[in-house]
């Protein structure tokens, strides 16, 4: 994700990973009826009503063990993105954790698990690909699908304001010569395409591997899942 967007990723931390996290630092006999505070305050509709909650299930959870306090409190924020953007109600069934990218990666080793040795990473990275493309076929629209439009709104929103507020920061230092290159990237070595490109131009050709050029374009979307 870091490598591919930069700091225009933006990252929604899996909240059930999150949650399973937290209650891993309990007693067994309390672990159900955290289970169900957590989800009850991950299920407020508005960012600022989730992180209240939340905030206070942190003070509860730092008389109680201070160990699931600091696991709940690390990474917090990126728990809530979804929230953030105000796109949870309608793609936050789906996005809010991942169960998606951990049941792709569930069809794909049908078709390449048996694969035991490998001759060279591109035939890896071959094998991969049309994994996908086959898998693709018995896949299903998320939850929420008709509204992507919006989370791809809220995204662009997000990268122009923290591109603007990069633009009104400090000025570079004076009397620095830097030839630059498309959308402000420094000439000379290939770089990565620019933070101003438009997100249907993120997926440039030249920065996949090659085994995978080949494979249908698909809209670059610069939101990341990862576990807590």
């Amino acid at each position: 994700m870091r490598e591919t967007a930069g700091d225009r990723g933006l990252i929604q931390r899996c909240q059930w990973h999150k949650r399973e996290n937290i209650v891993g630092h309990l007693p067994k006999s309390d672990r159900k009826k955290w289970r169900r505070k957590l989800r009850r305050a991950y299920r407020k509709p508005t960012y600022g009503e989730a992180k209240s909650a939340l905030k206070e299930l942190h003070a509860e959870l730092q008389q109680v063990n201070r160990s699931a306090a600091r696991s709940l409190q690390e990474g917090l924020e990126e728990t809530l993105t979804l929230h953030r953007l105000e796109v949870f109600e309608e793609v936050g069934r789906s996005l809010k954790t991942t169960n998606s990218i951990e049941n792709l990666n569930s069809l794909v080793e049908d078709y390449i698990g048996n694969v035991k040795r490998w001759h060279h990473s591109e035939q890896r990275a071959r094998w991969f690909a049309l994994g996908l493309l086959e898998a693709e076929q018995r896949m299903n629209r998320i939850a929420g699908h008709e509204d992507l439009p919006k989370l791809r709104d809220a995204l662009q929103r997000e990268l122009d304001l923290s591109e603007k507020n990069r633009e009104e920061g400090p000025p570079t230092t004076e009397g620095r010569s830097e030839s630059k290159g498309p959308a402000g990237s420094s000439s000379g070595n290939l770089s990565k395409p620019g933070k101003n490109a438009p997100l249907g131009e993120m997926r440039d050709e030249k920065w996949l591997p090659p085994a995978v050029k080949e494979i249908p374009r698909f809209r670059f979307a610069p939101l990341g899942m990862t576990h807590c």
